[in-house]
């Protein structure tokens, strides 16, 4: 998808929506091409069993604006990184107030969302769960990306090689999480942080490169990791 629209995904009363099995190098199942124009809508349906055979996403690949209201992204496989959403491109958001996004497989990091390149979410509702990755099961929050949670549940994903169970921040830019609400719960990682592993900085202001801020009513419980820490 190109140009100045908006891909809207819904389902109809009695109806399956659905986009199934493809394969593509980035983006099995869509991708909405690098123009900010290009607005992506997700209320409903069904995108699963997709594949990126050598890019990211294996479900959705986007660089403009990408709302979820509803529907499920599940077991989209990627051998590169974001299986189940890759959303990048600067000074644009991915809004999440509803929806699943689960059993999602990636050989390299992030099983569920890869945030990069300047972009930014916003979590109010939903659920990631079911995720899995070598590395950054839930979501990754990298190359100078943000994320806000205030509702909606990260749970149950799995980081099958090393950390971020549920969550990293990590590499170039400041990388900023900030979560006053939702659930963060039994996720796991097999080395470090179960829940949310921050990395350390390597630019000159490194210690403010990766800035997690947790407060509010959110709940970050019963995440595990293996015996090294």
């Amino acid at each position: 998808i190109d140009g100045s629209g908006v891909l809207t995904i819904d389902q109809a009363s009695g109806k399956t929506t659905e986009i199934s099995s493809n394969t593509a190098p980035s983006g099995g199942g869509i991708y909405a091409e690098s123009n900010a124009a290009t607005r992506t809508e997700i209320k409903g349906g069904t995108i699963s069993h997709n594949k990126a055979t050598s890019g990211n996403a294996g479900g959705v690949y986007a660089y403009g604006p990408l709302t979820i209201s509803g529907g499920t992204i599940s077991d989209n496989e990627t051998t590169g990184n974001g299986a189940g959403i890759t959303k990048s491109g600067s000074g644009s958001e991915l809004t999440m107030t509803g929806g699943t996004i689960k059993d999602n497989i990636a050989t390299g990091n992030t099983g569920g969302i890869l945030l990069a390149g300047g972009t930014s979410m916003t979590m109010s509702g939903g659920t990631i769960s079911g995720n899995k990755a070598a590395n950054t099961a839930g979501i990754h929050v990298y190359n100078g990306a943000s994320f806000e949670m205030t509702g909606g549940s990260i749970t149950s994903n799995e980081a099958t090689s090393a950390y971020g169970g549920a969550m990293t921040l990590s590499s170039a830019g400041t990388n900023t999480a900030t979560v006053t609400g939702g659930s963060i719960t039994g996720n796991e990682a097999t080395t470090h942080s179960g829940a949310i592993y921050v990395a350390a900085g390597s630019d000159k202001d490194a210690d403010e490169q990766n800035v997690l801020t947790v407060g509010g009513t959110a709940t970050i419980q019963n995440n595990t990791q293996g015996s090294n820490s």
